[in-house]
């Protein structure tokens, strides 16, 4: 009945009864080079195959440390890949 009707279930709610996000943090430097563009390819391909979606969070070199991973840490993620 539930796929008669195109019910597809709430990610938020099921979180919350499985304490699992489905997300995975990746911290990374985004200014350009090359080989980062082929890094967020690479986690981008893997994340499908996982069935897992990733969130990207800008580190540069110049950040305030509390504020950038105080910021890092409002989306609720069951990991987190620290990319240098």
């Amino acid at each position: 009945a539930a796929a008669e009707l195109g019910y597809t279930p709430n990610q938020a709610a099921r979180a919350l009864t499985s304490g699992k996000t489905g997300i995975i943090g990746l911290w990374m430097s985004l200014a350009y080079s090359k080989y980062r563009g082929q890094v967020l390819d690479t986690m981008r391909n893997l994340m499908q195959v996982i069935d897992f979606t990733f969130a990207v969070t800008d580190i540069d070199e110049e950040y305030h440390f509390v504020q950038t991973f105080d910021r890092a840490l409002r989306v609720p993620l069951d990991g987190i890949i620290a990319f240098d």
